[in-house]
């Protein structure tokens, strides 16, 4: 049987040396944790890789919902998660700064946007696995309440209808009652607008057709227009 060398026996020391500190250094900081040295604490005493990051996302105009999160970390890197629900999960590295960007949608095909919903960091210890982030975005309503009276210059003439129509074709009709009229309106769109008349003995016709814009913003949920015809 081969004689133990001196430098064997060297490297033997030495690796027990290591092995000794660092179960020393692990039995200090899970005691300083109110743990129980072992295998699993030991594991538990490394810093995560990622954090499940999870919480609740608002929109604050009405009829719209959030539909996405976009998490953007310091280099550049997009990490994307859903929203279902009002609520988010996603998996992030750990030790990064990140920028977040909620992507929303309204009642309408075309009423779609973003808002940037501000910037946190991942820093977690040990066992800290888990982080809740809960976001608001500020959106505009779906719909705006539109209100206002229509004048028929026509001597014994009066509004019957008012039309808003998209250029789709779809038609939003109100009925005015003394001249005056309201009605629901997507938002973010552009109409042609005809009104119908009466007049007596059973006269009525529509005028030409006029132009309308809806563009209300953030925190408006009604507008007044007048017309004349």
């Amino acid at each position: 049987m081969p004689k133990e060398t001196k430098s064997s026996s060297n490297k033997k020391y030495v690796i027990g040396f290591v092995i000794a500190i660092f179960l020393v250094l692990a039995f200090i900081f899970v005691a300083n944790q109110g743990g129980n040295l072992g295998p699993g604490n030991i594991l538990q005493a490394v810093a995560p890789i990622s954090v499940t990051v999870s919480g609740s996302v608002s929109t604050s105009g009405s009829g719209t919902t959030g539909t996405n999160v976009i998490f953007t970390s310091s280099s550049g890197s997009a990490y994307p998660a859903s929203i279902s629900g009002g609520s988010y999960s996603v998996t992030l590295p750990n030790k990064d700064t990140y920028s977040a960007t909620v992507q929303w949608s309204g009642q309408y095909a075309w009423q779609t946007g973003s808002c940037n919903v501000g910037s946190f960091s991942l820093n977690n210890g040990p066992g800290a696995t888990t982080q809740q982030q809960n976001f608001n975005c500020d959106t505009p309503s779906s719909t705006i309440l539109v209100s206002g009276t229509i004048t028929t210059t026509g001597l014994g003439t009066s509004p019957s209808k008012i039309s808003f129509i998209l250029q789709n074709g779809q038609s939003f009709d109100s009925v005015p009652t003394n001249k005056a009229y309201q009605i629901q309106l997507p938002n973010t769109a552009s109409y042609s607008v005809l009104i119908s008349w009466t007049g007596a003995f059973g006269i009525a016709g529509q005028c030409n057709p006029l132009s309308y814009t809806l563009n209300q913003g953030v925190g408006v949920s009604s507008a007044s227009q007048n017309w004349t015809c």
